[in-house]
């Protein structure tokens, strides 16, 4: 299926330049990783890959190795990786 141009992608353009992380947020299924994939250089999906969740359980900061901006999809399964996220960028 071929990608259809959002409004927030633009958004999410600008955020990144401005900051390193960014929280997409949304009703489930309306393409919020669609959406991250389309400007993500790398990724961690912790939802299917059970090898990165159970990294992020045991070595969170490991999971943000790779190329930026990195897409780590539902980062809310261990929610300890958002403490690394923001260190990393500085932020916290």
């Amino acid at each position: 299926m071929t990608y259809r141009p959002r409004v927030v992608d633009s958004e999410l353009a600008e955020r990144l330049k401005a900051t390193g992380a960014v929280v997409i947020e949304g009703p489930r299924a309306c393409g919020k990783t669609t959406t991250a994939r389309q400007i993500a250089a790398s990724e961690a999906r912790l939802d299917v890959d059970d090898v990165a969740r159970r990294l992020a359980s045991l070595e969170p900061a490991r999971v943000l190795i790779g190329d930026v901006p990195r897409l780590i999809d539902e980062w809310q399964l261990e929610p300890a990786i958002w403490n690394h996220v923001r260190r990393a960028e500085g932020g916290g």
